[in-house]
């Protein structure tokens, strides 16, 4: 196996030392523009999962962690004013939403192309990330709320997974509901082979539906 090193996660520790490099400009809606703006923004997303808790969702963080986010900013990069504030601090919000997503989906789901050993944690791809309370965040992927933004996270992707399984599924065509598609659709697993999604063998046998999906073809909820 070669000794190559791949590219690790992101950390940005580099210090801005040249006034070059640091100067971020921000267009008349707040986005930050010109040559620095795409490692300011990289800057900004480390800084996000350094210091707000992964095990909260966005709705539930202090707004001032963000604040203080902005105001380290402008200490360690040459902006101007405030106007790009709102636009940046929603983007870190945003990356917060999809990073906690990528966490569950690589350390707790192990889903698609997730090549992590069960019961494996984040903390050596990500260093600088606080690991206590990762065992209560692991607890409370199962609860209704998380599994909620689960469905969020899973949203643009339903249409595909759904026109491939009911190709490899031929009575699976039987769930109309939206809801019912988007809970069977979460319960699909990717085959690392075939690189197909699969339903298990308590949800379709010998190409009748059983289980969970027999009871989704007549009863329109959502099940989680």
């Amino acid at each position: 196996m070669s000794e190559k090193k791949k590219r690790g996660v992101s950390k940005c520790k580099r210090k801005l030392s040249n006034p070059d490099q640091s100067k971020v400009d921000f267009n008349e809606k707040g986005i930050a523009i010109g040559k620095n703006a795409g490692n300011f923004m990289s800057w900004i997303g480390v800084e996000c999962k350094r210091k707000i808790p992964y095990d909260k969702r966005a709705r539930k963080v202090n707004p001032k962690k963000y604040e203080d986010i902005w105001e380290y900013a402008k200490q360690i990069w040459d902006i101007p004013n405030d106007l790009g504030e709102k636009k940046t601090l929603g983007k870190g919000k945003k990356i917060m939403r999809q990073f906690r997503y990528e966490l569950r989906k690589k350390y707790i789901y192990k889903e698609e192309s997730s090549n992590k050993e069960k019961g494996e944690t984040p903390f050596e791809d990500y260093d600088y990330l606080d690991g206590e309370p990762w065992k209560a965040f692991v607890a409370s992927v199962d609860t209704e709320e998380w599994r909620e933004m689960w469905f969020v996270g899973l949203e643009p992707h339903i249409e595909s997974r759904w026109n491939q399984l009911v190709s490899s599924y031929l009575n699976l065509d039987a769930i109309e509901h939206p809801s019912s598609i988007r809970n069977t659709v979460s319960k699909a697993r990717l085959n690392p082979v075939t690189k197909l999604y699969e339903l298990r063998e308590n949800l379709i046998s010998n190409g009748d539906l059983t289980g969970l999906l027999e009871l989704l073809v007549s009863i329109y909820i959502i099940i989680v």
